[in-house]
Formats: C-alpha cells, sequence, structure tokens
C-alpha cells in the first residue's frame, strides 16, 4: 500500500495482495467486492494499473465507499426510484447497516431472512416477500451481492404495497 484515504490513512507499506480482490486486479482484472473494516461495511472496487509502454500490470488501485445511510440514499438515486417511495436497505451478518428509509419495515428484514434462506441460496435473491411497518406496507425482495464475502452481504429492495393490495 503506497497511500491510502479514511480508515488507517496514517498506515501505509503494509500489503493487501492476499485479498482475491487485490489479487484479481494484479492479475489484470477489474472487480468488486465487500469488506468489513474497523466493524464498518465499505463497498470496494478494484482496477489494474498498466504500464502503457510494455503493457505490464503494475499494480492497482482499490476505492471503497462505507455503506451507510447515505449510502443508501445515494442508490437510491442512483437507480432513480426517489421520490417513487421504493426504499433499499443492506445487511451485513444478517443485520441491517444501511437504508434509505426509517420505516420500522426495515427492522423487520433480520427476522424474516430464515423464510428466504433457501431461495436466496439456491438462486442468490429471495422470493418476495411483505412487511409493515407504521402503516405502511412494502413487497420486498433481498439478493446477496456479489463478491468473496458477497454471501454475507445483502441488498434489499422494498416496494410500497397499494393501501387495497392484501
Amino acid at each position: 500500500v503506497a497511500a491510502r484515504v479514511g480508515p488507517g490513512e496514517k498506515t501505509y507499506g503494509d500489503g493487501l495482495v492476499g485479498y482475491p480482490l487485490v489479487r484479481d486486479a494484479l492479475r489484470g482484472y477489474l472487480g468488486d467486492d465487500s469488506w468489513e473494516i474497523d466493524g464498518k461495511l465499505y463497498r470496494m472496487a478494484a482496477s489494474p494499473v498498466i504500464w502503457r509502454g510494455p503493457g505490464r500490470i503494475v499494480g492497482a488501485v482499490i476505492v471503497g465507499m462505507i455503506v451507510d445511510d447515505a449510502f443508501a440514499k445515494k442508490v437510491q438515486k442512483w437507480v432513480g426510484t426517489e421520490g417513487d417511495g421504493t426504499e433499499v436497505a443492506f445487511l451485513a451478518r444478517d443485520r441491517v447497516v444501511a437504508s434509505s428509509t426509517g420505516s420500522s419495515a426495515v427492522t423487520q428484514l433480520p427476522s424474516r431472512l430464515g423464510e428466504m434462506r433457501s431461495t436466496l441460496e439456491q438462486h442468490g435473491r429471495s422470493h418476495p416477500i411483505v412487511l409493515e411497518g407504521r402503516g405502511q406496507r412494502y413487497t420486498a425482495a433481498v439478493a446477496a451481492l456479489r463478491g468473496d464475502t458477497g454471501a454475507a452481504v445483502l441488498c434489499a429492495v422494498l416496494l410500497p404495497r397499494p393501501d387495497d393490495d392484501p
């Protein structure tokens, strides 16, 4: 590591080659993953650095964003659901770590993972379930984020249900 900004920024000179994301970037591949650093979840991306002369890989650039409520709101905006009632949440180790909403419906996700587990493991995404909280009703589905730790990191999308929908 030549330099860091953020967690551990005063530390450099150590190696990250053993991380699969970094190893793959040093082999010429683009990649992404989820890392837990100091008890916080980060979405990471890596790219090889290629020396144009002989076309040799000389390093990798690794960047990450903390997965918090602000991140969930950015994702909501990036996918164009901001303002239509659709919400986004992220779970790690079966607990909600970030959400674009303060709805109590989101807090039900960890306790409902058991009923979604088999579909999630087979297909990488769950079947839809209904969540309710403080007068709000959602249809929610959960998907695993790809990567070496992706099985432990999930993204949930919550679509508002009409009042007349049972």
